[in-house]
């Protein structure tokens, strides 16, 4: 695990100098300086440390050949060089600690200041973070007994204290054997716990986005990105789709197509990711829309404009946007920001272009000057479309408009009634797997450690016994048996749990958009802990039935 931990802080060196080569800028705020340097520090001073731990080996090797056995309690022949290896772990414990901050701040500093590093790096400091908490799980586990054997060699008068001597010795006697185990279950722990906590964001996240794309019965949408030639922007108004709806007897409420402009023509060249032109829509077919969402019309001056945010927009967005955005210049003159100067009701997905979160809306007349580039139709029914007639027509729209051309206009259709049940399927077997996973994996690993201290209770048998006949206490050998099994519950529980919580709360921290957007803090924070409530019963279900058993074991 040291040599691995080591290649894993190599490569995160090596990433850290890359990321800051092509993407640093001196202009960066204070915190995304830290972020990029200790990236770069911290993997530099943990091999710094694995340097110098090698160095002061080897001066010790030279000066000293050879060195006598050492007996200690709870440890068979512990000598002076495995205490060296120690020594080297727990800096390297300690390193990995501390270089996991500056890794698991990436996508959340990516996010605030908007860095063009993009998802790729955001998982591959994820997997670092992962790689780093596991070393540290190994580590913690491993030294545990060390340092109990330490406190105990150190605090004579703790160590002889009631039975402190027996309890020490139980506890350093199990660990010395089963650290490989307790290592597996603590990290099996972890990701059962991080399943549970991940379930509630991904199946919120889901079915929150079903409402914003799902919004209309029948769903048409096109896209440029492939198109070069003016000529080639769509025309057409899918008269084929009104005619299999007349054919099914399916009644419309609201139809509506409409097109998607660009404020300047020079605009349709534009094809950069991070600098893609936002699209604006005439104040008549935006009226209709919200006409069709229930909500109220507005109103613009012929010299004036207004904005439609998506729902995954966050405040500062939209503020930054509006901040440098007072005028906007247009094939036909520079329009100002209305008084009104944002709307946030969900319209859609749809109405945005790519990389864009916002719809920029201008007067009929301004519009009617402009460049189209998308042309889209919204259709709401008076009942929902049945599941049969949604995929054939669905079917009959990819006939006639295959998606993902290699060149051309992209066509989409998106019919709300098969969105609704592939979502739905979908997130119910999501649950099912993650949520079934997470309590079986949990049950194994507190069945094991259930079952490592009942296997060897005729062992124990005779240890109690032992200390009734010195004369002690059935009350305190009940107390000896509470501290035995709760170090022993307590020790993986507590680690996966520390480990599990800074996983999720970099996970949530990285899709903190999408949970305030689709989901919202506070309904995700009651999930959790209703999670988090459950696991505590599981544990204590065990915990208690194990110490019932294991006690009436000793006893008899």
């Amino acid at each position: 695990m040291i040599i691995l931990f080591e290649v894993l802080t190599v490569w995160m060196l090596a990433s850290g100098i890359e990321k800051k080569h092509f993407y640093f800028d001196s202009r960066f705020p204070l915190p995304v300086h830290i972020m990029f340097w200790g990236n770069i520090l911290m993997p530099a001073a943990t091999l710094l440390w694995s340097a110098m731990w090698l160095i002061r080996r080897k001066v010790r090797k030279r000066q000293k050949k050879t060195v006598a056995s050492v007996k200690t309690e709870g440890r068979d022949d512990i000598r002076p060089a495995d205490r060296q290896w120690d020594i080297l772990l727990i800096g390297l414990l300690l390193c990995a600690f501390i270089q996991t901050v500056p890794t698991a701040s990436v996508p959340s500093v990516q996010n605030q200041y908007y860095l063009s590093m993009g998802t790729g790096t955001n998982n591959q400091y994820m997997m670092f973070v992962l790689g780093n908490l596991l070393f540290v799980i190994c580590a913690v586990i491993y030294l545990a007994n060390t340092v109990l054997v330490a406190w105990k060699e150190r605090s004579p008068e703790h160590r002889y204290r009631n039975q402190n001597l027996f309890f020490y010795g139980q506890i350093t006697t199990k660990l010395s054997t089963t650290n490989k185990t307790m290592t597996l279950i603590c990290a099996t722990l972890a990701a059962a716990i991080f399943m549970l906590m991940a379930a509630p964001v991904l199946i919120g996240w889901a079915f929150g986005f079903l409402e914003i794309r799902s919004k209309y019965d029948v769903q048409i949408s096109t896209g440029y990105t492939s198109v070069y030639e003016e000529e080639e922007l769509p025309r057409d108004d899918y008269e084929f789709v009104t005619e299999y709806l007349e054919e099914q007897g399916i009644e419309t409420v609201y139809d509506l197509t409409f097109n998607l402009y660009l404020p300047k023509r020079e605009d349709f060249r534009n094809r950069i990711k991070l600098d893609f032109p936002v699209v604006a829509i005439s104040l008549h077919d935006y009226n209709s829309i919200r006409e069709m969402m229930g909500y109220e019309k507005i109103s613009l001056k012929e010299n004036e404009f207004t904005t439609q945010w998506q729902s995954i927009a966050t405040q500062e967005e939209r503020n930054a946007f509006l901040r440098t955005h007072k005028e906007i210049m247009t094939d036909t003159g520079s329009l100002k920001l209305a008084e009104t100067d944002c709307y946030t009701e969900a319209v859609g997905e749809t109405l945005y272009n790519p990389y864009t979160d916002v719809l920029l809306v201008f007067p009929d007349s301004v519009c009617e000057n402009l460049l189209a580039v998308m042309r889209d139709r919204y259709i709401t029914t008076t009942d929902k479309i049945p599941y049969a007639q949604a995929r054939e027509l669905e079917e009959l729209f990819l006939s006639v408009y295959p998606e993902n051309v290699d060149d051309g206009v992209d066509y989409y259709i998106r019919m709300r009634t098969l969105q609704v049940n592939e979502t739905k399927a979908n997130m119910f077997v999501l649950q099912a797997v993650m949520l079934y996973g997470a309590v079986v994996l949990m049950v194994i690993c507190f069945t094991v450690l259930s079952l490592q201290q009942l296997l060897d209770s005729a062992h124990y048998k005779y240890r109690f016994a032992v200390l009734r006949k010195l004369g002690v206490e059935e009350k305190d050998i009940g107390r000896l048996v509470l501290r035995q099994l709760g170090v022993w519950f307590g020790l993986p529980v507590a680690v996966a749990v520390c480990v599990a919580a800074v996983i999720v709360v970099c996970y949530v921290q990285s899709v903190s958009a999408q949970v305030a957007a689709y989901i919202g803090f506070r309904a995700l924070l009651a999930q959790m802990s209703l999670t988090g409530i459950i696991l505590l019963l599981l544990l204590l279900s065990y915990f208690i039935s194990t110490w019932i058993l294991f006690k009436n074991s000793v006893d008899t």
